[in-house]
């Protein structure tokens, strides 16, 4: 099992239904390498200290516009990573 990080960023979807937004998942690097059990506490503790990337803004906030750190326990490295643009349906 693998903690891997990940840079989540807010991206404009289109102007459909008054306009839509959608999160971009960015793999960063593998933090950590070990058991589920010894992953799963690793990404608890890393989220808890991690956030916005500018320490102050979230994705969300209209001041915010780096993203979040996020960390994710995978069975595989870059599981999560964003492939392609999403299209409103």
């Amino acid at each position: 099992m693998y903690v891997s990080k990940y840079l989540i960023s807010r991206h404009y979807g289109g102007p459909e239904e008054g306009g839509w937004w959608f999160d971009w998942w960015q793999f960063k690097c593998v933090i950590f390498e070990g058991s589920e059990e010894r992953c799963r506490v690793w990404c608890e503790r890393l989220n808890q200290e991690s956030g916005p990337v500018d320490g102050e803004h979230d994705r969300f906030s209209v001041l915010g516009d780096e993203g979040d750190w996020f960390h994710a326990v995978e069975d595989r490295p870059c599981e999560l990573q964003s492939k392609e643009r999403p299209f409103y349906a």
